[in-house]
């Protein structure tokens, strides 16, 4: 199964060496996020409202690189 690498336009440099995304068949994997903007800076310091939305904005910036939305995550609850 082919795998390629997902990296959004205007994403900032990752950390650690890792991609923002990977895509296997019709699968997408994202990677965890951190509120960190384009010179390693923490966003929004103190207000988790602001950096979760910003959070979300990068993951679908994210999924959209990879020809994807929001609308096509699958979300799984554990009792």
């Amino acid at each position: 199964m082919p795998i390629k690498i997902i990296e959004p336009k205007n994403a900032p440099k990752p950390l650690a060496p890792y991609s923002y995304a990977v895509q296997a068949g019709k699968t997408i994997y994202v990677s965890g996020m951190l509120p960190v903007g384009q010179n390693s800076e923490t966003v929004f310091p103190g207000d988790i409202k602001a950096q979760t939305k910003y959070i979300l904005e990068k993951i679908e910036e994210t999924l959209s690189a990879a020809g994807a939305c929001l609308s096509d995550i699958v979300l799984i609850k554990y009792l």
